[in-house]
């Protein structure tokens, strides 16, 4: 992305509106309780979105959420399918990255779980395959 593109970055909680429409749009919708999303969305420690201002349209979001102090999860970056490949997903996650590097105490943690095609773009950002024996491991309660 560069300063002449109509794609915005905005720190602000992401629209409820917005949020379900990218978790649809991304294919993220069976795992989503739509009772949950607006307390989910009010939990969020930072966020951010990019908008399209010439199509008054969020296109895309990254969401923190953690206990504040010592664990930080990257929990959604996500861009609408139509807007890929612009850079903007990178854009977001440098963004939550400045975020994390001003705003967190010294020796927190950030995790993050992604498909394993997607592990370059978070590499460039510091983020490591566990090689140490950890194991990201999940759970979800039907």
């Amino acid at each position: 992305m560069n300063e002449n593109d109509v794609i915005k970055l905005i720190e602000k909680q992401i629209p409820k509106k917005d949020y379900i429409r990218l978790i649809e749009d991304v294919g993220w919708k069976k795992y989503i309780n739509y009772k949950a999303v607006g307390p989910a969305l009010k939990a969020t420690i930072w966020s951010a979105v990019a908008k399209d201002n010439k199509a008054n349209l969020i296109v895309g979001a990254v969401r923190i959420v953690g206990d504040g102090a010592i664990f930080y999860y990257i929990q959604d970056l996500m861009v609408l399918k139509k807007y890929r490949k612009r850079g903007i997903g990178t854009a977001l996650m440098e963004c939550a990255n400045n975020y994390l590097t001003k705003s967190t105490p010294e020796k927190s943690f950030t995790g993050l779980f992604t498909h394993v095609s997607n592990n370059k773009l978070y590499e460039k950002f510091g983020f490591n395959s566990s090689k140490n024996g950890l194991n990201g491991m999940h759970k979800y309660n039907d």
